[in-house]
């Protein structure tokens, strides 16, 4: 039996499913839903956590509308845990592990251990090699300044060999394999994905001659890469860099001012920063037990507001809740704690540019193109697209663009370089505590 995920159509469904010996959890998905492609890398490790226990399985629901109309699947994602056919839970939206997980374990035993620890590497940031260093940076900077290196949205590093855009990743190695990279460079694969992750962040978008658009590391913030890879001693053990980078991340969340007045919740400081404190315990190579971390994470979520009230310190909560895992069963949590933390400000960033009439009219128009939308669930989208408050809406939407475009350009900057500057002390510190 496969521990992945794998994909059925309609043709499949009954073998795969209906008559699973196992519980099967179905991921109803569309290649046009965000969330969906965002969820997939963690449906994927569910799948290796629950093996033998649950099958995992995902349906394009474009492509088998019958499936889907059969179980009422009216948005994306939309989750269902199935026994012989029989709905056991339902789950809709885009969600954390642990919100997951716990959905999981009342129907299943748990996992004994998400991920077993591996035996401990001994890492030496480029085998204390300077010529091997500065080779890298090199490599790295020919590429910056080709204009080859791109954010792409993948939770993967890229490197094309055809056209020569690549990841940060992708530019180091001329390649992609991380095991290959933790070999050539003795960095551990988790340090390189944060890296890239944090600074292609901050990248521009930049329109090409054939009208196309793409991300690209250009201006003062291209340099942050190099930043990073010059300030990295050869020799130094780079394990402790993303614990680190979490306990400062999460402190800085509720200690300094978020941009354009975002107010985190006073009572969820102390989950968060108890959170936090678990992470810098184990950079100090005193991992909490697996207990310390459910505890950690299901406190931050009790705290957690109703995301149509405050959607900030929601944002805040579930980012904190994403990342409440040891390093190694991490995954692509950092990720989405950061994109979840950015897109929780996002609405604050928009508002902060308009006047409270002018925001007043955006939230009546919203909430007519809402209500008529929602008016006829049977509508097809080009029908509902066709209602004359929706055209209204996507006609206001128009005039808006230019600006929220700006400010939501200025909120990547602030955060981008805010978590240079947490990624920088994070290594410094790392580095200070093996020279010991």
């Amino acid at each position: 039996m496969s521990n992945n995920a794998i994909e059925v159509d309609q043709a499949q469904f009954a073998g795969e499913v209906e008559q699973s010996e196992l519980p099967v959890f179905v991921d109803f998905w569309a290649p046009w839903c965000g969330p969906c492609k965002a969820l997939a890398p963690l449906f994927d490790e569910l799948a290796q956590i629950y093996a033998g226990r649950i099958k995992f399985v995902k349906i394009n629901s474009d492509d088998n509308k019958e499936v889907a109309t059969r179980f009422d699947v009216r948005s994306l994602p939309t989750m269902l845990l199935l026994n012989k056919g029989k709905e056991l839970e339902r789950i809709t939206g885009a969600q954390t592990k642990s919100r997951l997980t716990a959905i999981l374990d009342r129907h299943v035993a748990a996992p004994i251990a998400a991920a077993p620890v591996q035996p401990a590497k001994h890492w030496r940031a480029f085998y204390g090699d300077e010529a091997l260093k500065k080779s890298v940076i090199d490599r790295v900077r020919e590429h910056a300044a080709a204009d080859r290196i791109r954010a792409f949205g993948n939770t993967s590093p890229v490197f094309d060999a055809e056209s020569g855009a690549c990841s940060l990743i992708g530019a180091a190695l001329h390649g992609i394999d991380l095991d290959r990279y933790e070999g050539t460079y003795g960095i551990p694969a988790h340090v390189a994905l944060l890296e890239e992750f944090v600074h292609t962040f901050i990248s521009e978008e930049v329109t090409a001659e054939d009208g196309s658009t793409y991300y690209s590391l250009r201006g003062a913030t291209g340099e942050y890469p190099l930043q990073w890879l010059d300030a990295i001693p050869p020799g130094a053990d780079l394990q402790s860099v993303t614990p680190r980078f979490l306990h400062g991340f999460l402190i800085d969340l509720i200690d300094a001012p978020l941009p354009f007045g975002g107010a985190v919740a006073d009572d969820i400081k102390p989950a968060v920063r108890s959170l936090a404190a678990l992470h810098a315990r184990e950079a100090a190579g005193d991992m909490p037990s697996a207990a310390l971390w459910k505890a950690a994470r299901e406190a931050v979520a009790a705290t957690a507001p109703d995301n149509t009230k405050d959607f900030v310190s929601w944002a805040v909560a579930t980012g904190a809740d994403t990342v409440g895992w040891r390093t190694p069963e991490l995954g692509h949590a950092i990720q989405s704690a950061l994109s979840l933390v950015w897109f929780g400000l996002r609405e604050t960033a928009i508002r902060h540019a308009c006047s409270n009439e002018e925001w007043t009219a955006r939230e009546a128009a919203m909430a007519a193109a809402r209500e008529k939308w929602n008016s006829d669930p049977e509508a097809s989208q080009e029908t509902r697209e066709a209602y004359a408050e929706v055209k209204a809406l996507r006609a206001l939407q128009a005039q808006w663009q230019p600006t929220d475009d700006a400010q939501q350009l200025k909120l990547k900057r602030e955060f981008g370089e805010r978590w240079h500057r947490i990624l920088m002390q994070a290594l410094a510190a790392a580095t200070q505590q093996g020279a010991k």
